[in-house]
């Protein structure tokens, strides 16, 4: 199930809420695809590798950016849309620096 977002977003591919990723991929089963495989395995190796020590938004932002920017070029920066996936609403744009 891909992301829901506003189409008009700058973010989307045009007349799509597909996000805009680094393979191009305007094609949602693929890029879901695609965002599972590589997640997961950086997933697990974060889990492994990156000591959960002194947690703040900073350390979040730095996880974010090593899990997804394989995929995203914003990744790890504070999102500029509201978004959700599979029904769960993430933060609200203007709310995430709280």
């Amino acid at each position: 199930m891909s992301y829901s977002l506003d189409p008009l977003q700058d973010d989307c591919y045009e007349n799509s809420s597909i996000l805009k990723n680094k393979f191009n991929l305007k094609d949602e089963e693929k890029l879901n695809a695609m965002e599972q495989s590589l997640t997961s395995m950086l997933i697990a190796q974060a889990y492994i590798n990156i000591p959960f020590e002194n947690v703040d938004f900073n350390f979040y932002k730095k996880l974010h950016n090593y899990v997804f920017s394989d995929i995203y070029e914003w990744a790890g920066t504070n999102r500029k849309v509201d978004m959700s996936k599979k029904g769960t609403k993430f933060c609200p744009k203007d709310k995430i620096e709280e």
